[in-house]
């Protein structure tokens, strides 16, 4: 039986073919027994928004910008990645106030 080599590997994102940067400023996320979902999307308020019979929530459909499904396993490092960019960018933003 041949002898299975171990190396390690770098994943280097192709800056030159992403697609177009996409604004959003709200998600929802959603798990299955497998994987997760995040839809991302980007929320306008109406100015005046008509009050709903009833009292009850005012419903407002908004369009899906991107939706990206992940392996479970991948969450963990999504949520790690998201602390330690989220403490430079807080640290960043701390110097530029003083």
């Amino acid at each position: 039986m041949a002898e299975i080599k171990k190396f390690l590997t770098r994943v280097i994102p192709d800056e030159e073919n992403a697609p177009k940067r996409i604004y959003v400023n709200g998600a929802v996320i959603h798990h299955s027994t497998f994987d997760f979902t995040i839809n991302f999307f980007e929320f306008i308020p109406p100015l005046q928004p008509e009050e709903p019979e009833g009292g009850g929530p005012i419903d407002i459909v908004v369009p899906i910008n991107a939706r990206i499904g992940m392996n479970a396993d991948l969450v963990p490092k999504l949520i790690k990645a998201l602390e330690t960019n989220y403490q430079k960018y807080l640290d960043e933003q701390e110097s530029v106030a003083e």
